[in-house]
């Protein structure tokens, strides 16, 4: 007999694994419910003066090979990305008032306001140090009579009053609890003709993929080179294709996609939606965390891996076989 097979390992299995997934389970319900601590938490997480930039690296869309398949999937040009094909889109007059939620260091408010047709934009978000980054660099590119920032929590305060044509939100809306109030105060702000634009991971909540999605991302995992799985903070091979513990994510930040998996009904419940684009990211978001910093961009052999990964990606979504877990969607005033 195999000795995972035998009573004793099993039960030694069981005896260990339950405190830990006890103590996730009490971490992630902690987070759930939210409140100023949690709050604080997250803005802690978010502020650029203690985020680390090594974390860069890490991201699974640091490699322009898969930066540009994002690209594709939203435009159908690789060097066309959602924002520019958004406005192109949706900019149709001169004038433009625009709103920039969750702006950050302030990158999609400066990209916007260098259209024409775009006459002021406001940036908020809810760090502090944060804004303060985004309105230097605003003041730095001669911006700043053009754009403004204010910090501003979404997830309880109102939005700038405005009567905005364009709101756009980038990777911001995963971090909201109160999803049908704010989706009302965006609606609120909105002119009768206005857009909200967001690109949203809107996948399981707290990256908790079935026992299906992680079968077909441990298969992409196990097929890749062990130089490709190296991890490379630990030194250690990754060994499974999902490798974010819910409990752990929710200790450090208690915001992070709390309800992503609600974003989609949310809107559709409370705007008119008017397009809705599947953005990927469904598989190569979990496996190529952390190990994207295997992958050298204008190597040959590491940039043809990634375009199987983001090829089989594809296959995968437009068939239906899984759900795109990013969306890109515009929506209008009911």
């Amino acid at each position: 007999m195999n000795a995972k097979d035998s009573l004793a390992f099993r039960a030694g299995w069981f005896l260990r694994s339950r405190p830990i997934l006890l103590r996730r389970w009490l971490r992630v319900k902690l987070a759930d419910w939210g409140g100023p601590a949690s709050a604080r938490k997250a803005r802690e997480q978010w502020d650029p003066d203690a985020f680390p930039s090594a974390m860069s690296d890490f991201f699974w869309t640091r490699s322009r090979v898969v930066r540009e398949y994002l690209h594709e999937m939203a435009s159908g040009d690789p060097r066309c990305d959602w924002v520019t094909w958004m406005t192109h889109r949706y900019a149709l007059k001169s004038g433009l008032r625009v709103l920039v939620l969750g702006c950050g260091d302030g990158w999609l408010e400066r990209a916007v306001a260098e259209n024409d047709r775009v006459e002021s934009v406001v940036g908020v978000d809810f760090s502090p140090q944060a804004i303060a980054r985004a309105s230097e660099s605003t003041a730095r590119a001669g911006l700043a009579r053009k754009v403004s920032h204010q910090v501003v929590d979404l997830d309880r305060e109102a939005l700038p009053a405005g009567g905005y044509d364009l709101v756009f939100a980038h990777d911001v809306i995963h971090h909201l609890r109160n999803l049908d109030s704010f989706f009302d105060r965006v609606s609120k702000e909105l002119a009768p003709s206005g857009v909200l634009l967001f690109c949203e991971y809107v996948g399981p909540d707290r990256f908790q993929y079935g026992r299906e999605r992680r079968g077909i991302i441990d298969e992409f995992l196990r097929a890749l080179p062990e130089k490709y799985r190296r991890l490379p903070r630990t030194g250690g091979v990754a060994t499974e294709g999902v490798r974010t513990d819910p409990g752990e994510l929710a200790r450090r930040d208690p915001s992070e996609a709390v309800r992503s998996s609600e974003i989609l009904p949310a809107v559709r419940r409370r705007l008119k939606v008017l397009e809705e684009i599947p953005y990927g990211g469904s598989i190569l978001n979990p496996l190529l965390h952390e190990i994207i910093a295997n992958f050298e961009d204008g190597n040959d052999a590491d940039e043809a891996i990634l375009r199987q990964l983001c090829a089989a990606e594809k296959v995968l979504i437009r068939t239906g076989a899984i759900p795109s877990d990013y969306m890109i969607v515009a929506a209008g005033r009911k």
